[in-house]
């Protein structure tokens, strides 16, 4: 897919967007950069699964791709536990723990993921990505109706900026059009 000035754009604003959510965190991500360089490398992994993904024309159906990826990818998880962590805490998991890494493993790791290789496979990557910038705003929006935490001007900039990128990056979508008076 060739990069557009849009494509560009979107990206712009979707990053951020993604700044916007991470401003109030930085300190303690300054203080916490292992994670932080470990999310940053996820997201990168994650864009190259895409990628491999839309180039290669594979024969396995987008489930089975997905839990190769979700059983490949946990090799560096658990590296990670068993030489940063506290291996011995891994045999203390509690019941709700257990039921959220099961949810997590099937639902957004597996399902999920397998939904969205089905579109890179359709669509252009751009286009089957732009689900994806939704991802953080609603995140906000959902901590703030389970969880009461507040959302405030950054949140709504965030969420302001996702839309605009996502409009940038619409197929014939055109800002002139949509301002030009009738």
């Amino acid at each position: 897919e060739r990069p557009t000035a849009a494509r560009f754009a979107g990206l712009a604003l979707g990053m951020g967007a993604m700044a916007l959510l991470l401003a109030p965190s930085l300190k303690a991500m300054s203080e916490q950069a292992l994670g932080a360089m470990l999310m940053i490398c996820a997201a990168i992994s994650w864009a190259i699964a895409t990628i491999c993904v839309k180039k290669h024309d594979w024969t396995i159906s987008p489930i089975t791709l997905a839990g190769w990826q979700f059983v490949i990818g946990a090799g560096p998880l658990w590296l990670a536990a068993i030489t940063l962590g506290a291996p011995a805490t891994l045999l203390e998991v509690d019941t709700n723990a257990a039921l959220a890494i099961a949810y997590a493993a099937i639902i957004p790791m597996s399902i999920c993921q397998a939904i969205f290789f089905t579109l890179v496979r359709r669509l252009p990557a751009s286009i089957a990505s732009m689900g994806t910038l939704l991802i953080p705003p609603f995140g906000v929006m959902f901590s703030a109706l389970i969880l009461g935490e507040p959302v405030g001007v950054l949140e709504l900039g965030a969420l302001a900026r996702v839309i605009a990128a996502m409009f940038l990056i619409l197929p014939g979508f055109n800002w002139r059009t949509l301002t030009r008076p009738h």
